[in-house]
């Protein structure tokens, strides 16, 4: 799956949905799909709230989800400020908590920032 998503809330409510339906028509186990759907969810609302404060409508993030055996992969690319999901401590007064639990349910997560964009990569090993 490949998409480019604006960043606005109701764009990424829809890719979720596209998402769940994806990972069902291949037939990802139903709890690596969840896992893979949860870290999404939290990861592109957090782009969307945080990335990019001026005209957050012209900016896309671009989603490349991959399902091959035993695994799912999942990149994400924006153009926002450098942001790090890997890292857990606070910031700015606030504890992270939703990406503390996806830090948790991904069996690998990385971060880059290149190119001046935040690519972050995941994997969520299949549990059939």
């Amino acid at each position: 799956m490949n998409i480019s998503v604006r960043l606005t809330h109701d764009d990424v409510g829809q890719t979720l949905q596209e998402i769940a339906s994806f990972l069902k028509s291949c037939e990802v186990a139903q709890s690596t799909a969840y896992y893979v759907q949860l870290c999404c969810e939290e990861l592109l609302y957090n782009i969307v709230n945080y990335a990019v404060k001026k005209h957050p409508e012209k900016h896309f993030i671009d989603i490349h989800i991959r399902s091959t055996e035993p695994m799912v992969t999942v990149l994400l690319k924006d153009d926002g400020r450098p942001f790090n999901p890997t890292l857990l401590e606070t910031q700015n007064g606030i504890e992270h908590l939703g990406l503390r639990l996806v830090n948790g349910v991904c069996s690998q997560i990385k971060y880059n920032y290149m190119y001046d964009q935040n690519m972050v990569y995941i994997t969520v090993y299949n549990n059939k």
